[in-house]
Order: C-alpha cells, then sequence, then structure tokens
C-alpha cells in the first residue's frame, strides 16, 4: 500500500507540474513537433533524479525509474491535448451538406481583422477549394459574414442568405 501512495504521489505531481508547465508554454500547432524533445526530456530528467537518489543510497530511486515512464506518457497525452484545446479556443467551425458538396465556415476568434473563410468540398473530387474569404461582426447573437461576394448570416447555428437563397441551412458546430 505505502508503494502505490508513492506512486500515486509522484503521478499526481508530474501531471500537476507538467499540465502547468503546458499551459505556461501554450503550445499551438506550429510547435507541435516539440512533443519529440519534451517527452525524452521529462523520461531522462526521472532517470537523473533516480540516478542521484541511487548515488545516495535511497530506496525511492526505484520509483522514479518508474515514473520516467509515467512522467513520459503524462508528457505524451497532456501536450497534443492543450494543442488541441488552444485550436478549439481560437476558431468557430460550422459545415453543412448541399447536394453532394459539404461546405465549411471557419472564423478567427482572436482575430484583430477578423476573418472568416468559407470553403467548399465535392464528394467526387476529394479537394477543398476557397469559397470566399471575408470579415465577420459579430452583433448581439448574430454573426454577420462579409465577402467580396456574398453576405450571409449565422444566428442560432442557422446559415441565412447562402448565396442568396431564401433556404435556412441547419450547422453542425466541428470541434477538433
Amino acid at each position: 500500500m505505502k508503494t502505490f501512495l508513492k506512486i500515486a504521489f509522484l503521478v499526481l505531481i508530474d501531471f500537476v507540474i507538467i499540465w502547468a508547465w503546458i499551459k505556461l508554454l501554450k503550445p499551438d500547432p506550429s510547435i507541435g513537433i516539440l512533443i519529440i524533445i519534451l517527452v525524452p526530456f521529462v523520461f531522462i530528467l526521472n532517470l537523473i533524479i533516480a540516478a542521484i537518489l541511487f548515488f545516495f543510497k535511497n530506496q525511492n530511486s526505484k520509483f522514479f525509474l518508474l515514473n520516467s515512464i509515467i512522467a513520459s506518457l503524462v508528457m505524451f497525452c497532456l501536450f497534443p491535448q492543450e494543442i488541441s484545446n488552444r485550436l478549439n479556443d481560437q476558431y468557430d467551425i460550422w459545415e453543412f451538406t448541399l447536394g453532394d458538396t459539404t461546405f465549411q465556415i471557419t472564423i478567427e476568434e482572436n482575430s484583430l481583422d477578423h476573418l472568416f473563410s468559407a470553403t467548399y468540398k465535392v464528394k467526387q473530387q476529394g479537394m477543398t477549394n476557397t469559397l470566399v474569404d471575408g470579415i465577420y461582426e459579430n452583433r448581439d447573437d448574430t454573426l454577420f459574414l462579409i465577402g467580396e461576394s456574398l453576405e450571409m448570416y449565422i444566428l442560432e447555428n442557422k446559415l441565412y442568405n447562402f448565396q442568396n437563397r431564401d433556404k435556412v441551412i441547419p450547422l453542425i458546430e466541428i470541434e477538433y
């Protein structure tokens, strides 16, 4: 039981330290490759602690050997999750399908320019094409999307005035 409590305590400390470090780092997809450095760093750091404890004949050195694997797994799981969380905070994405074409509307939440992009993908073609880029304006509960060739708005997850149609299109909100 005492062994289990020591391991649980180390895991809890790992989780808190790694979580705080990742939050402080504020990773985005552009630094996602950093995981190939951070996971070995955490692993080696725990091995160094285990070696120092072993050198001083401390009984806890074996726990840090095990902890080197656990901490690496914690880092491996938390780092990509935080990237995903930050992406969800930065973008709002909606999707809808008309016939064999899937449309996607993406707005950049933290953009100073209030940018949005509408893309489409025809099932037979398989590639995504840009329909329109523009700016958005948030008024009350309504999100107005203004592009070069169209003006539409989103209210309660429904798209109005898409391609100057009177039809209201239900939207599906997408999360990473």
